[in-house]
């Protein structure tokens, strides 16, 4: 039997989250560290230019705005544990989506 981890959704809430987040353009990411995990969902312009302007040039804070605008369930532990928010930090920017471009000098 698969050990449960604190803030883990079962199957259903987890297909409903996936489609809520589907219905709003964004994607459904989840993390997991030390027995907890916590789901996350991409940050819109919106949130990311809020969080550059609130946290003045602060990354931390910028990363803390990001996750708790971010984060739709699981683990408060993500938030509140230097160790577990550090250990996510570096995987923040892969929840942001970008589209590919191409520039071409005419």
């Amino acid at each position: 039997m698969k050990k449960e981890l604190k803030g883990q959704l079962n199957a259903q809430e987890v297909a409903d989250l996936k489609a809520k987040q589907a219905i709003a353009g964004k994607q459904l990411y989840e993390v997991s560290a030390e027995g907890h995990i916590a789901y996350l969902t991409t940050p819109s312009r919106q949130i990311l230019g809020a969080a550059r302007l609130m946290a003045d040039g602060d990354q931390m804070k910028f990363n803390e705005i990001v996750l708790e605008n971010c984060m739709v369930a699981g683990s408060e532990e993500f938030k509140s544990s230097d160790k577990l928010f550090l250990g996510l930090v570096p995987y923040l920017s892969d929840i942001v989506e970008v589209a590919e471009v191409r520039i071409k000098k005419l």
